[in-house]
């Protein structure tokens, strides 16, 4: 499959960039355009500094990790040899995602990148046919390799979800970058139905981040519980940080508190370069009366989001913190912690009244 990515960004050095992209990833039969555009990119590494444990873990203690959970091997430096970099930035471990085109003998050897710092989760993104037939994208964790694109270029979504399931049958499945609209309604719904569970928020084919938002809030208005992660999709060294990353609150670095952990919705989305923290979300149970309360630092404004993106409180936190009181009518809170600039942290929805 021949795949060229462009990546639309502000600043001195993207031509060269997408260019990179474009050499990097020309290889195979099959043609798949996807454009990400991050505005102001930079590689400045995580704005928010939260508390952080020992990775081991503490029994009983939830910590705060950075992830980037779409990271792809860099094809101009050796995967072992980015590690320093994202622990550089921050970063304490990425989901590693080989393609379905790529054969299973440039996969490492699982386990094989992990150190007691920094943990590897091998995953695969794959690509099945949506109603509209065209290639939908979304990644599967853990799985060491990729189902081959001999078989997946005949699934569509539902074959393609029931064939996952009886290989891995706890995969974390995510919708990767639907705001290049090939991802219908109608195939968010088949995907939700069949166990999706994490949407990507990256900007695509020019639109903003709010565009992907929109999507977001729409599957979310139709019941469709997803948690929200941006990251970076990176094919090219120059790439790293850009778009935004995760911080999931986990037991352990561990692979499967890391993917339970998201499984449950324990995640912030962070928009690159947002200066806001996170250092607590408490959903509630979604029932009237119960709150949703949200502890933050570095944050001009919190606004809570119900029903097709409505806003439904805009509130100034007062000593760190924010809340909302659910009414019962807002089929689901989520909410937004916007820091002086715009830039944005998102945290998870949860469903009000009988949405579970």
């Amino acid at each position: 499959m021949a795949r060229v990515v462009r990546l639309m960004c502000g600043g001195s050095g993207r031509a060269v960039t997408t260019i990179a992209l474009m050499l990097a990833m020309c290889t195979g039969a099959r043609a798949d355009t996807t454009q990400l555009n991050c505005d102001n990119a930079t590689t400045a590494g995580s704005a928010v500094e939260v508390t952080k444990g020992d990775p081991m873990g503490e029994a009983g203690k939830l910590n705060w990790y950075k992830g980037d959970v779409h990271y792809h091997e860099v094809k101009q430096v050796p995967v072992a040899d980015t590690i320093p970099m994202l622990k550089k930035l921050g970063y304490d471990f990425v989901i590693l995602e080989y393609k379905d085109m790529e054969p299973p003998e440039v996969v490492p050897p699982e386990g094989s990148l992990t150190r007691p710092d920094f943990l590897v989760i091998h995953g695969s993104e794959q690509a099945f046919r949506s109603r509209a037939e065209k290639w939908a994208h979304l990644s599967i964790a853990p799985n060491h390799i990729p189902f081959p694109d001999t078989e997946t270029d005949n699934w569509h979504i539902p074959e393609g979800f029931d064939k996952i399931h009886e290989r891995i049958p706890n995969a974390l499945i995510r919708i990767n970058h639907p705001a290049d609209k090939r991802w219908t309604m109608d195939d968010l719904r088949e995907a939700v139905a069949r166990g999706a569970r994490i949407f990507e928020l990256n900007p695509c084919d020019g639109e903003g981040v709010d565009f992907a938002v929109r999507l977001w809030d729409q599957a979310l208005a139709e019941r469709m519980l997803l948690y929200a992660e941006l990251s970076t999709d990176i094919h090219h060294i120059s790439a790293m940080g850009r778009c935004g990353w995760v911080m999931v609150r986990a037991e352990k670095l561990e692979q499967r508190a890391i993917l339970e952990a998201m499984r449950a919705g324990e995640l912030v989305a962070v928009q690159e370069g947002c200066e806001a923290r996170v250092a607590d979300v408490k959903r509630g149970n979604g029932k009237p009366g119960s709150t949703y309360e949200i502890a933050v630092s570095g944050a001009a404004m919190v606004r809570f989001i119900g029903q097709g993106g409505k806003e439904l409180a805009r509130v100034e936190p007062r000593d760190g913190a924010a809340s909302y009181a659910i009414r019962g009518d807002e089929v689901y809170v989520r909410a937004e912690v916007e820091d002086p600039a715009g830039r944005k942290v998102y945290a998870q929805p949860v469903m009000v009244g009988d949405a579970h």
